[in-house]
């Protein structure tokens, strides 16, 4: 791995402890989309994973005997429905396939997380133009991968250029 695919798996790294320490929402669940722009998405699992099997062995101790049956009937369930369609799937999916569907999860993720707690038009407006906005750079972003246009010159201009207009009048 080169020294940009280490940088962005330090990254999903701490953004990954920064979710289970309960500070940074779902973050968390972005990391192996968000590796998997640079590296294959398998190599993102194995990376991630036994990190979060450590978190998740830290979070245990520290639960121990404060967990709500109520809740471990429905986590349980969903936990190994998901092991097991991630199991079946990683064996027979080509790399793209298993992009595409990290992608379509990432996304309907997002997309309950914008929505699932919106109470009154106002919210869903703002997230609306949130999601457009992201939607709009993911494009972009997409397109300067397929054209091969590398994006930093592009923001070096766009944070140096008004201060040379402003400095050099």
């Amino acid at each position: 791995m080169d020294a940009l695919g280490w940088f962005v798996t330090a990254i999903a790294i701490l953004l990954t402890g920064i979710s289970k320490a309960g500070l940074g929402g779902a973050l968390g669940g972005l990391a192996v989309p968000f590796m998997s722009m640079w590296i294959p998405p398998r190599d993102a699992v194995a990376v991630v994973l036994p990190i979060l099997i450590v978190m998740d062995m830290v979070g245990i101790r520290v639960w121990r005997g404060k967990a709500d049956r109520g809740d471990l009937r429905h986590l349980i369930p969903a936990a190994l429905l998901g092991i097991g369609a991630g199991t079946l799937l990683f064996g027979v999916l080509s790399d793209r396939m298993v992009k595409l569907v990290l992608g379509l999860i990432a996304l309907s993720l997002t997309f309950l997380a914008g929505y699932g707690g919106m109470v009154s038009l106002a919210q869903m407006t703002i997230a609306g133009i949130a999601g457009y906005m992201v939607a709009i750079f993911g494009v972009i972003g997409y397109l300067f991968i397929k054209l091969g246009i590398e994006p930093a010159p592009l923001l070096l201009g766009y944070v140096l250029g008004p201060m040379m207009e402003e400095n050099l009048r």
